[in-house]
């Protein structure tokens, strides 16, 4: 594949669930080693538009062009996910390997990867532990790990840091920052002051989607976005949206 040649191509992509407009003219060119963000208030339809892409929704309207050498790993939201599945923490990160299920004469060498995935996202003291008996921080933590066993190249997050505390939502970013040295990864997220620390690209999206090459000078596009007037207030960190009076 070309490096020139985008990897996702959305053009004039709409989405209706019956009456409900919930994506309108969506254009966004993702290339190879991008690092988007997308942020936007809730039913803004951030979910709607990595299903799209992900091949999980088909548009109402518009077109979706996917690279064909293109590998997806998925990070959903840790409320779609159901923690009854009766087996251990590094079972079922195993159970994510495409490697592990196919041809289990590697096992040494997919649990080694495990093991050290285990250790980058700080749950390699839990790896015997059922994965019911887990909190919400260490779920969201255990489903990025399973996005990054299978070696994609282009990996979708939703909300991949909900319900992590400040330290471990920084281990994930840091993560994901080394690995878009290599990996081109999509994610939507509320917490804008990682999404403006970390993404490359960023877009706002509330039906209508405004992107942006770099994730400065944004206050427009997230007044549209919000509806209302805003600052983006960066003095190192926090960043704050605020509403301006």
């Amino acid at each position: 594949m070309s490096e020139n040649k985008p990897l996702i191509t959305l053009k004039d992509v709409s989405y209706q669930a019956g009456k409900n407009h919930i994506l309108e003219n969506i254009n966004l060119e993702v290339m190879s080693g991008d690092f988007w963000g997308v942020v936007g208030p809730n039913g803004a339809g951030k979910s709607t538009l990595l299903k799209i892409i992900l091949g999980l929704l088909q548009p109402t309207g518009g077109s979706v062009e996917i690279g064909a050498n293109v590998q997806f790993g998925y990070v959903p939201q840790f409320s779609s996910f159901n923690n009854n599945f009766p087996v251990t923490v590094e079972k079922m990160l195993l159970l994510g390997s495409l490697q592990y299920l196919r041809d289990r004469s590697h096992d040494s060498e997919v649990y080694e990867k495990c093991g050290q995935l285990l250790q980058d996202i700080g749950l390699y003291g839990l790896r015997s532990q059922p994965v019911k008996d887990l909190s919400g921080g260490e779920i969201q933590r255990l489903l990025v790990a399973r996005a990054l066993i299978n070696n994609a190249n282009c990996i979708v997050l939703d909300e991949p840091t909900a319900s992590l505390d400040t330290e471990y939502r920084n281990i994930i970013f840091d993560k994901l920052h080394e690995l878009n040295k290599s990996v081109t990864l999509i994610l939507v997220s509320h917490d804008l002051e990682a999404v403006s620390s970390y993404v490359k690209q960023i877009g706002c999206l509330n039906k209508h989607l405004y992107c942006h090459s770099e994730p400065k000078n944004i206050n427009k596009s997230l007044e549209k976005v919000f509806g209302c007037p805003v600052d983006l207030i960066a003095h190192g960190f926090p960043h704050r949206v605020l509403e301006k009076h």
